[in-house]
């Protein structure tokens, strides 16, 4: 149930199935070396009616994508395999080799195994109603998503992660059956809701009943050989829908050497012992905040200073005061702070700054027929926008023929 298309099962030859390789997931493998599983497609964990113990691998070596026919508990004489042919040529008689990349199949198997062991988890901490819904694996990464509403916090998650890992500490036994479907529903294995099954199915158990489902992937012997697990993220993929994520063996050994190695930088870079990181970063922020708002504040009585200067020098055009401005700073501010200051005067601002011009208009302005909006929309050929007091639009053109182009348009009102 838990894992997806097993592009990296190939079928050994067993009288009796064993962990990694009795029967074999349905679907096609993806090119990443992945498998995708979710209940809209023909997924992998459960034998169909449909195709009765299809398969698929991928050498990764190769690229080669090849289809037979995995070991029921009594496996056909024949196989079929299709490959891809890079280079040279095929004929009938040709003599072929198959391989399989073992520290490829290992990373798979840790995957596949590590998703039921995450499943088992979630049920166990959460309760038996975080059920999955759809899974992708490839070797060292797996992602499961399952039913769930709401976010998981962090204590949540971390106790998710511990019960996962104590499971494979526990080094519990990994075992593969082939049983008819009812006896496998009847002693509890867990199947994708709407799924149809084959009358005999295979059932991949981990520790006995803590972890019992449905599958057709390849597994470790033993819970240890997945190694480490470590959970990187969690999200929501929908309604009452969650996916969580994890590395497994030496993927996880790297995720957790990387997040060592930013701890260790971090600490060295704040003079700070790793556990005094997280009140070290929490007195930073917060310093940061507080120089911010002085910063904002310094801002704020330079623009007023700047807006004192550009209304004392605002020049009078048939009645209407008018002041253009280039700044690198606050434009909108910096124009309306000016436009007050202009008192009760027929008056119109414009400030530039970059590509971007504010245009404001005085009250006494708008009274005798001035309008920022409308400004604003003649001087840019229609662009821009806003309210009879502000408006703000973009252009291209030069700042001070901007302006002297607004300084006209002022005028003529």
């Amino acid at each position: 149930m838990s894992c997806g298309n097993c592009p990296c099962s190939s079928p050994p030859p067993p009288p009796r199935p064993t962990a990694d390789g009795g029967g074999h997931p349905v679907g096609a493998a993806r090119r990443d070396g992945g498998t995708d599983r979710n209940p809209r497609s023909r997924s992998a964990c459960r034998l169909p009616q449909s195709a009765r113990w299809p398969h698929r691998t991928t050498d990764s070596r190769a690229g080669q994508s090849t289809v037979g026919r995995p070991e029921p508990p009594h496996p056909p004489a024949n196989r079929l395999h299709t490959v891809r042919i890079f280079e040279g040529s095929l004929t009938v008689g040709d003599p072929v080799h198959a391989a399989v990349d073992p520290e490829w199949r290992i990373g798979a198997r840790q995957a596949h195994s590590g998703t039921h062991v995450v499943h088992a988890a979630l049920r166990q901490v959460l309760g038996p109603n975080a059920l999955q819904s759809g899974s992708y694996n490839r070797p060292g990464y797996l992602r499961l998503d399952f039913a769930w509403r709401g976010g998981l916090g962090d204590t949540t998650r971390s106790e998710i992660e511990e019960v996962a890992n104590l499971a494979i500490r526990r080094d519990l036994p990994v075992e593969v059956r082939h049983l008819p479907l009812a006896q496998a529903r009847a002693e509890g294995a867990l199947a994708l809701f709407g799924e149809t099954y084959d009358d005999t199915v295979r059932v991949v158990e981990i520790g006995g009943e803590w972890s019992r489902e449905l599958c057709g992937g390849t597994h470790v012997a033993h819970s240890a050989q997945i190694g480490s697990l470590a959970l990187t993220g969690e999200s929501s993929v929908g309604a009452g829908q969650r996916r969580i994520e994890a590395v497994t063996g030496i993927e996880a050994f790297r995720y957790l050497a990387r997040e060592r190695d930013l701890v260790t930088q971090l600490a060295a870079q704040l003079k700070a012992r790793p556990e005094e990181l997280p009140d070290r970063i929490t007195t930073l922020l917060a310093r940061l905040k507080q120089t911010e708002r002085e910063a904002d504040s310094l801002r704020g009585r330079l623009i007023d200073l700047d807006a004192d200067t550009y209304a004392a020098n605002a020049v009078d055009l048939d009645g209407v005061a008018y002041a253009g401005i280039t700044t690198t700073g606050d434009a909108r501010r910096l124009a309306e702070k000016v436009r007050d200051r202009l008192g009760r005067r027929p008056g119109v601002v414009g400030v530039v700054r970059g590509a971007s011009i504010v245009v404001a208009v005085t009250p006494a302005g708008v009274q005798r027929g001035l309008a920022a909006n409308d400004l604003i929309k003649r001087l840019l050929a229609g662009k821009g926008g806003g309210s009879a007091a502000s408006a703000q639009g973009r252009a291209d053109a030069d700042p001070v023929e901007l302006l002297d182009r607004l300084r006209d348009l002022a005028r003529a009102a």
